[in-house]
């Protein structure tokens, strides 16, 4: 996803520091994402997806199809006009992407004292909630 992103940023002609404030994420965060230290939050790819409407979300998350899609036909999770449905896809679609590249972040994760006995291969994700910014939530149980 870094090499995506960097294609984002390149495309639009920003640099980092631009970019970093134009999806309104801090600049070292993005330093880090683009470093390979951290994976982008779901959260920094909810910001890329709205400020850059054009940006195919399956493109930015999976690395297929283009990089730009109509924006009649968007897909922009966190806005109430989307189905409840493409919502849920584009949510577990993520989750699906984020089992695959388990092992790469488990050792960018630092492991909470309470799971130090639970072996990482026993866990898997239940569900998901997505906190709005205007105090709302929705929960996405598999």
């Amino acid at each position: 996803m870094i090499t995506r992103i960097i294609k984002i940023i390149e495309d639009k002609t920003l640099t980092n520091t631009q970019f970093a404030d134009k999806i309104q994420i801090q600049r070292s965060s993005l330093s880090h994402i683009l470093s390979g230290r951290n994976n982008p939050s779901l959260d920094v790819i909810v910001k890329i997806l709205n400020t850059f409407p054009e940006i195919s979300p399956e493109w930015l998350i999976k690395g297929l199809g283009n990089p730009y899609v109509d924006t009649n036909n968007q897909v922009i999770i966190d806005k109430p006009s989307v189905k409840e449905e493409e919502r849920h896809d584009v949510l577990w679609n993520l989750v699906e992407v984020g089992k695959n590249t388990k092992e790469k972040a488990s050792n960018n994760v630092k492991k909470s004292t309470n799971t130090k006995n639970i072996p990482s291969n026993t866990k898997e994700i239940s569900s998901i909630i997505v906190l709005f910014s205007d105090g709302t939530y929705d929960t996405f149980v598999k």
